[in-house]
């Protein structure tokens, strides 16, 4: 498990190293500029995967809507799981991602952004 820890207003940059056919878990808290846990109540999230930033397609997308991305109000903590099905599917390499968190008036931050390289499976 990963734990990254970000501030408002400036999103971490944190590469995400993904194994092929296997389950990806990512945890990020959310501080504020104290140190203090960011209450996440009423917020969405979503991540999209693309081949470079201007890409006009994804290649996969979480959200909290589709049950990839869970929220825990109180701690600020938001994981992101890509389960063994989906990575398995994963052929391509290397791409960007960000993560993004949306308040309840739909306003939002970008709290995590980088690169992702996927490392194929040998076992099959």
């Amino acid at each position: 498990m990963t734990v990254i820890v970000a501030e408002p207003g400036k999103p971490a940059v944190y590469p995400l190293p993904i194994k092929q056919r296997a389950v990806f878990q990512l945890t990020v808290n959310l501080q504020d500029q104290n140190g203090n846990v960011r209450t996440l109540t009423g917020f969405t999230a979503a991540m999209q995967v693309r081949s470079y930033v201007e890409a006009p397609e994804t290649l996969a997308e979480f959200t909290t809507g589709d049950g990839s991305i869970e929220i825990t109000p109180s701690t600020g903590t938001i994981v992101v799981t890509i389960d063994d099905d989906q990575t398995a599917t994963f052929l391509w390499r290397h791409a960007q991602y960000d993560l993004f968190i949306f308040d309840s008036s739909d306003q939002g931050e970008c709290v995590l952004e980088g690169k992702i390289t996927v490392t194929p499976a040998v076992t099959r």
